[in-house]
């Protein structure tokens, strides 16, 4: 099992590479295309194209080690005898592996992507601190709004401010300064908006994202980070008008919040966020279509899978091969 394990390893980080560089590449040739005026995907993409280096290597991994499915269907009275030799390395968990007998060498390159990987998220963490930080502070200095419905809190200050802050146990922070100028309606837009939030987990999955987002180049990851924020922010107000009843309601209540210019803070998420444009004609312009549109993901998993299973099995065998007996 050992031997299987290093073989994994350096497999994985062969794939990795391999996977980062072919996602940044198409990445970067659909923000070209959209530059020049060509059609893109939606929104909801942005977010699987931003984690992609890693379901998609994690997929042509399990592929694989799926015992060369592929492969197996076609050949499998011959897979196992063409490749019995005890010095072949496997990917086939139901292969012999033998021990390489490179001991550390063939721990470099996965050590050397572990390390990079730790570095480039490590420039995460003062801005996650400073969140924490902040997040504690509005916490500490607010009291419960029970008026207002369960967490929901109050913070004493004239300015309008509205915000959902917290990875695990997402709290609402209204101001008094937002309660005196806003009406009863607008006020009750603004709540079910950030209870969409709570509900949606978007404080959580907002840090994972700029979590990964430290793993791109920057000027692939922001355009990404900014339609996620975008479809985030148009899914909660979507949610609000369910809520309320009426988009008509919700995007009058952007209109008023935007005349407020609430200030956005640098912990939580805000209704004030995202281009106010975009999501007011997305609420009163919804495409009738929309929810119809067969997706082409499963298609997208399944020949990830099977290419893995099939070609890129053998093609790893080799590499593994020649890396560790040259």
């Amino acid at each position: 099992m050992t031997a299987l394990f290093e073989a994994i390893s350096l497999t994985l980080t062969l794939v990795f590479g391999g996977v980062w560089v072919c996602v940044m590449l198409v990445v970067r040739a659909r923000a070209s295309s959209r530059a020049q005026g060509a059609s893109s995907h939606g929104a909801r993409s942005a977010r699987a194209w931003l984690f992609a280096p890693v379901w998609a290597t994690l997929l042509v991994l399990g592929g694989a080690l799926s015992t060369d499915l592929g492969g197996c269907l076609i050949h499998s009275a011959t897979h196992c005898i063409q490749q019995s030799s005890a010095l072949i390395h496997h990917l086939c968990v139901l292969h012999p592996t033998h021990d390489s007998g490179h001991g550390l060498i063939i721990w470099v390159l996965p050590l050397l992507l572990t390390a990079c990987l730790t570095l480039l998220s490590a420039r995460f963490l003062p801005g996650f601190l400073r969140e924490k930080k902040l997040t504690a502070t509005l916490l500490a200095t607010s009291r419960p709004a029970r008026d207002h419905g369960p967490r929901v809190h109050l913070l004493e200050l004239p300015e309008p401010l509205a915000l959902t802050v917290g990875w695990l146990r997402p709290r609402i922070l209204i101001s008094t300064g937002l309660i005196q100028r806003v009406g009863a309606e607008t006020l009750q837009v603004i709540l079910a908006h950030e209870r969409s939030h709570i509900h949606r987990r978007d404080n959580l999955l907002a840090a994972l994202d700029r979590l990964m987002a430290y793993l791109w180049p920057r000027q692939l990851a922001a355009p990404l980070l900014a339609r996620i924020a975008l479809e985030r922010e148009q899914a909660c107000d979507a949610a609000a008008a369910d809520h309320i009843g009426s988009r008509a309601r919700v995007a009058l209540a952007l209109t008023q919040v935007a005349r407020l210019q609430i200030p956005r803070a640098s912990a939580g998420l805000s209704i004030a966020s995202g281009p106010l444009q975009a999501r007011v004609e997305h609420l009163l312009n919804e495409d009738p279509s929309r929810g119809r549109r067969l997706s082409a993901s499963p298609l997208l998993l399944a020949a990830l899978f099977l290419c893995g299973a099939g070609p890129m099995h053998a093609l790893f065998e080799r590499l593994l091969n020649l890396f560790l007996h040259s």
